[in-house]
């Protein structure tokens, strides 16, 4: 096992599909270690990492809000760049 919890993405069980190990770190405190599978250059999905599985210290499995991470980055109303106002400060 590597002495770290990153790894180069390495092929998966999917043709044409790759696996790269992340962690979920946003609106979370688990910090879970979780792989995302990328194919096309998109994540189409996040599962947990089977390969950090120890008895001594078993892993937090990717749960709802960590698996829900792809509609978050791929959402078509999500923000793609910075807003700027352009009224007086407090204006809605």
């Amino acid at each position: 096992m590597p002495d770290t919890i990153y790894q180069k993405p390495r092929p998966a069980g999917r043709k044409g599909e790759t696996v790269v190990t992340s962690t979920c770190g946003h609106n979370c405190g688990g910090r879970c270690v979780v792989n995302a599978h990328v194919a096309d250059d998109r994540i189409v999905r996040i599962s947990t990492d089977p390969a950090r599985w120890r008895p001594e210290l078993p892993p937090l499995h990717a749960c709802a809000r960590g698996v829900g991470q792809i509609e978050r980055l791929y959402h078509k109303d999500r923000l793609k760049y910075p807003m700027r106002r352009t009224g007086p400060r407090g204006e809605i």
